[in-house]
């Protein structure tokens, strides 16, 4: 049986005790299982269950698609992710994210950070200008905001929201 992740009692494996409870009512593809969402209803025509899931359904096409944590110096990917079947340094600040489920489209939304244990600079994580958003890759970079340039960090953190087939 899955369970919620515990706050504090979850470290290492909250990303695999996540995905287990959320897989009891979500199919892979973000969409609510039949079954998953119950009515009292009454009424021969009108299930309620049946409008929530739909609109539940609905509401599933435009969020998370993948997320992911890695460790910049090397593009190993730290815990578990979500549709994300590897990342590639390109360079110093440049990865290649790869998507183990197409997106719809290459209409989505890209946000991240990074963070570094032993550096007080700003730092950014945005998709790169360089390379056109694809549906089963991602080009993100890194920056280093009071250097202006582009720059490794132990760890970085990017999600994808949008349509997923």
């Amino acid at each position: 049986m899955a369970t919620r992740p515990t706050p504090g009692g979850s470290d290492g494996t909250w990303g695999t005790e996540l995905n287990a409870h959320l897989a009891v009512s979500l199919a892979t593809d973000g969409k609510v299982l039949d079954g998953a969402v119950f009515s009292t209803s009454a009424a021969p025509t009108v299930d309620a269950g049946v409008v929530n899931k739909n609109y539940v359904d609905n509401l599933a096409i435009s969020v998370v698609k993948a997320w992911v944590q890695f460790d910049g110096d090397d593009a190993t990917i730290q815990g578990t992710g979500f549709n994300v079947s590897g990342i590639v340094r390109n360079s110093v600040g440049n990865y290649t994210i790869t998507f183990t489920d197409a997106l719809a489209n290459n209409d989505y939304a890209v946000a991240g950070f990074c963070a570094d244990a032993t550096s007080g600079a700003g730092m950014v994580c945005n998709q790169s200008n360089s390379s056109p958003e694809a549906t089963t890759t991602i080009e993100i970079e890194t920056w280093d905001t009071e250097a202006a340039a582009l720059a490794d960090y132990g760890r970085v953190h990017v999600m994808v929201i949008g349509d997923q087939v």
